[in-house]
């Protein structure tokens, strides 16, 4: 009998000492693991945080220079967007008044070898009609300038929302004569801009072209001409004379 019992306590004692042992090693192997997860997350992290781009940007309202184009009294406005002086405000129809606050017909310039461009803005009226989209309403176009003088239009990507988000992807650096490219933004048909940004990487060149003083052409006439119905700023009629007659002279 006590020869028996000996010999359970000398079972359980090893059993209770595996078992502990194996329990230790459970602990062990779990916590290596936490410790390569960790590890495995900071390089992770390390990774992601070097491809991150920074970028820079630019603020043509808050720019020394005068860079906004069709627009005929810069220093005159009441927004920096607007059209017409402050003093038209009383003195012209109300319909015409706020349709001047539109910013139908003006356009930014700039020269950059970004790969990468990225327009933010913000508007004050809807952003879209019943029979004329966002992109008409409330879209932009970019132009680039190629080596011969042809102005190409540049497929981006956008989304419309209280902050407006258009994106230039993919761009290319340099024309075929190794010259950073020059940009038209051509600004919303019928909407106002309260604010608008352009981002480029930090590392690419960027730099604002003043407004051109030259005598400008007047285009009177009815919604037609501001770009009524149309489904970007692209399709006004204006902006397929203008380049024609700085090319052409006539």
């Amino acid at each position: 009998m006590l020869f028996h019992f000996a010999i359970l306590f000398f079972l359980q004692k090893n059993f209770n000492n595996a078992l502990a042992k194996a329990f230790e090693n459970k602990n062990r192997s779990m916590k290596s693991k936490k410790i390569f997860a960790l590890f495995s997350l900071m390089i992770s992290l390390q990774g992601f945080s070097q491809n991150v781009t920074t970028y820079k940007k630019w603020n043509p309202a808050s720019d020394t220079l005068q860079v906004l184009e069709g627009q005929a009294w810069s220093k005159e406005v009441k927004n920096y967007y607007d059209r017409l002086p402050a003093r038209a405000e009383h003195v012209v129809r109300d319909e015409v008044w706020e349709l001047s606050q539109n910013s139908a017909g003006l356009s930014l310039r700039f020269r950059t070898n970004a790969n990468d461009i990225i327009v933010k803005y913000a508007v004050s009226e809807n952003l879209q009609m019943s029979h004329m989209p966002a992109t008409g309403v409330s879209g932009v176009d970019l132009y680039a300038k190629n080596s011969d003088g042809k102005w190409l239009w540049c497929a981006g990507r956008y989304s419309f929302g209280d902050t407006i988000v258009y994106r230039f992807r993919g761009m290319l650096s340099k024309d075929e004569n190794g010259n950073p490219f020059e940009y038209t933004l051509y600004l919303p048909l019928y909407n106002s801009v309260k604010w608008l940004e352009i981002n480029v990487p930090e590392e690419s060149l960027f730099k604002p072209l003043s407004a051109r003083k030259e005598k400008p052409i007047l285009v009177y006439g009815t919604s037609i001409a501001q770009g009524w119905l149309r489904n970007s700023s692209r399709s006004r009629m204006d902006k397929y004379i203008e380049p024609k007659i700085r090319q052409t002279g006539r």
